[in-house]
């Protein structure tokens, strides 16, 4: 890992509207232009993601939650540092795509991370009520 400190972990997030399509922006973004790692990488709209190994960024592992089907949008991932211990968690929230990772961080008792998308048209009420629930 890049981190500053041992007690830190870094986050960026990008809606990435279809990954597949820009996958090459993004590792001109992320290999080429910042000089900082992040230890994630969150993404929304990675729409339908096929193979994670046909999407690469140096460094890095793609997980994925992408709609079931053919059906188009949506759909959210993260790259996670090769340097940061971690595993994906199966956790739900309704009517939104998702995805859920525990960090393991020396130094940290627990970090989760979830990324979140509300598909649109979907009741804003119920979106919030199952959040604040969850």
């Amino acid at each position: 890992m890049n981190n500053l400190h041992d007690k830190s972990l870094s986050i960026s997030h990008v809606n990435i509207r279809s990954l597949s399509k820009n996958i090459s922006e993004l590792q001109l973004l992320y290999d080429h232009s910042l000089k900082f790692k992040f230890d994630i990488i969150a993404l929304s709209e990675v729409w339908n993601v096929r193979n994670v190994n046909t999407l690469p960024l140096r460094d890095y592992t793609l997980e994925v939650n992408c709609r079931h089907g053919n059906e188009r949008g949506g759909g959210v991932g993260a790259y996670i540092h090769n340097g940061l211990d971690y595993v994906p968690l199966n956790y739900n929230v309704a009517h939104t795509e998702s995805l859920w990772l525990r960090i393991n961080q020396e130094g940290f008792d627990k970090i989760v991370i979830g990324i979140i998308y509300r598909k649109p048209n979907t009741d804003i009420d119920q979106f919030t009520i199952v959040c604040l629930v969850f």
